[in-house]
């Protein structure tokens, strides 16, 4: 799992994301929130750095309240801890009520590698106003 138990030793950073208590937060000990910022602005932005051996995908379901009133995009990013190289990258549309399962193939990861996680307006008149993005169970296999 990408996110772990609450008493994880690993920090997890938050970049460009909003104060509120709905900004950001984890649920269900492997899932979180992460509040999508406008459209054209810097997306709100979660990166941790884990050990791999061996892992080649990526996997995650992402979802929006049907109260939501603009689409959201998410996105995912896998770097080499060393190099700062893009291994993998994938993001999808997520529109209000729905739900994406997504899984991104990667070459086999060794090592400590970067992670980042993002979501976004999708539309740059979307309002984020109950626009609760939730990465459920983010996790490599």
């Amino acid at each position: 799992m990408l996110l772990e138990p609450p008493l994880a030793r690993l920090p997890i950073e938050l970049v460009e994301v909003s104060d509120g208590i709905w900004g950001f937060l984890l649920f269900d000990q492997y899932s979180c929130q992460l509040h999508p910022n406008d459209a054209g602005q810097p997306p709100a932005m979660l990166s941790v750095e884990r050990d791999f051996a061996g892992h080649s995908r990526f996997h995650t379901t992402a979802t929006l309240p049907a109260k939501a009133r603009g689409s959201v995009k998410f996105s995912f990013e896998l770097c080499d801890g060393a190099s700062g190289k893009c291994l993998g990258r994938g993001d999808w549309i997520v529109a209000p009520g729905g739900r994406a399962t997504s899984e991104v193939a990667l070459p086999p990861l060794f090592g400590r590698h970067r992670i980042t996680l993002r979501t976004e307006m999708a539309e740059a008149d979307g309002d984020s106003f109950h626009a609760w993005a939730h990465w459920i169970e983010p996790q490599f296999m």
